[in-house]
């Protein structure tokens, strides 16, 4: 049983489940990847140069993924 299910795993979605830890509610993301690209990210992913992330210049939707993921992994803990 879950207090909230999230679905999708991008920016949006990793927001939710960020605000969703600090409150400790017991949530679930659900997020999927094609063949060879991350879990993290969501449409981002295919992008090469993202250049309207606020605070970063420039990042590669790649690293962008990685940042969500860490962010959200940071918070988790038991509770996503």
């Amino acid at each position: 049983m879950y207090d909230l299910v999230i679905i999708g795993g991008g920016p949006a979605g990793v927001g939710a489940g960020v605000y969703a830890a600090r409150k400790q509610l017991k949530t679930a993301l659900l997020t999927f990847a094609l063949p060879n690209q991350l879990p993290f990210g969501g449409q981002s992913v295919v992008s090469q140069d993202v250049q309207n992330w606020i605070g970063t210049p420039s990042v590669t939707g790649t690293e962008l993924a990685a940042m969500l993921e860490r962010h959200l992994k940071a918070y988790a803990g038991e509770f996503v």
